[in-house]
This record gives C-alpha cells, structure tokens and sequence, in this order.
C-alpha cells in the first residue's frame, strides 16, 4: 500500500486557488441587473469592513 504524502500539500494548494479565484470574481462588479450590482456592492462593502476591522485589531497596539 503506497501512502501519498503530497496529497495534503495538493489539497491545500487547491483550496487556495479556490479562496483567490473567489476574491478575483468578488472584486469584478458583475454585468447585467441592477439589483446584482446592488447585491454585488454590498457584499463588498461588507468584507472590506470585515477586513478593516481585522487590521484595526490586529495592529491597535503598534499605532504611533
């Protein structure tokens, strides 16, 4: 029985273009309706606050 030690490592590569693929397509405003503009502009605001949030927090104690 062979043991396939890079199948963790391939996994993890693969789970990592997924997440980049997805943060690609979440920063192209989509075409078509309105209302998908409007769902899309909101789902974005939102991460970027979550991700302000995260650096705020992650940095409070280094501010000059």
């Amino acid at each position: 029985m062979k043991t396939f030690a890079y199948l963790p490592v391939v996994q993890q590569d693969i789970k990592e273009q997924n997440a980049l693929e997805e943060k690609r397509r979440m920063e192209q405003m989509p075409k078509g309706s309105v209302l998908r503009q409007l769902v899309w502009a909101t789902q974005k605001s939102q991460m970027e606050n979550q991700q302000r949030k995260k650096n705020k927090t992650k940095y409070k104690g280094l501010e000059i």
